[in-house]
């Protein structure tokens, strides 16, 4: 049995000064710091889109290490 599945949102940018226009939507004041971990795959859906950013999901099966944590 699989536990809650959890979500991550995070925003990852890898680019250099000189390929970002000045309005680049990765530009620093618009990155996303932080991340929202939850077991309800609509509440996660509807949380990435009002960030616009990518929604990664990671399953945890009973019994993984990270879970006695």
């Amino acid at each position: 049995m699989f536990l809650p599945i959890m979500f991550m949102l995070a925003s990852i940018t890898i680019s250099t000064d000189d390929d970002l226009p000045a309005k680049s939507k990765n530009a620093p004041e618009n990155k996303i710091e932080s991340f929202w971990a939850g077991s309800r795959i609509q509440a996660a859906k509807t949380e990435a889109e009002d960030r616009n950013v990518p929604l990664i999901m990671v399953i945890l099966k009973d019994g993984d290490p990270v879970c006695q944590q």
